[in-house]
């Protein structure tokens, strides 16, 4: 402290400070809507227990503190130096708790994501599966029609040949009878 001046303090460094400080703000701003959303969240589902809280107490402890501004501008430097890196503390502590909660939730979406997409597949493939079946079930008619017709004609040609077999027999002149007397009298 040369020549009683006091405390210098850098306006640059305030700068750089009030920056640092509104992004931690904004920071936290995201953890505190993350934080409702959750809470929200969780009255609409009705999960209890769920995950743990974001833990927004001690973050709200150290803007509180942080925001306690002293009057002269010698202790501002001081107070900013003492009481900022608990807020970055207390900021990334609750980050890093609503990302992990975040994950978690993430992960179990994924899961049922997935699921869903298959879902979504298997009924994409719905129509085609459907006409390759209206295909098989046509075909298994016309194959069952034609199996019945060749049973018919079967049956007409079995006729056909019975009668020729018996036309030929009698336009022999004998009978059956006959043939038989006759063979065993050789």
């Amino acid at each position: 402290m040369p020549g009683g001046e006091g405390i210098q303090v850098d306006p640059g460094g305030l700068t750089r400070h009030a920056v640092r400080l509104d992004r931690r703000t904004d920071s936290l701003d995201t953890s505190r809507q993350a934080g409702q959303h959750v809470r929200f969240g969780r009255r609409r589902v009705g999960a209890k227990g769920d995950a743990g809280e974001v833990p927004l107490g001690a973050l709200r402890e150290a803007v509180a503190a942080l925001r306690r501004v002293p009057g002269e501008p010698a202790e501002l430097a001081a107070h900013l130096a003492a009481r900022y890196p608990a807020v970055v503390a207390a900021a990334d502590a609750a980050r890093a708790c609503a990302e992990g909660f975040l994950r978690q939730r993430d992960t179990g979406w994924r899961l049922a994501a997935d699921e869903l997409r298959g879902w979504v597949d298997a009924v994409a493939g719905l129509p085609e599966r459907e006409a390759t079946l209206a295909r098989l079930k046509a075909g298994r008619a016309w194959l069952k029609a034609g199996r019945a017709w060749l049973k018919a004609i079967a049956v007409q040609l079995r006729n056909e040949r019975w009668r020729r077999s018996r036309s030929t027999r009698s336009g022999s002149g004998r009978s059956c009878g006959r043939r038989a007397t006759s063979s065993w009298a050789r």
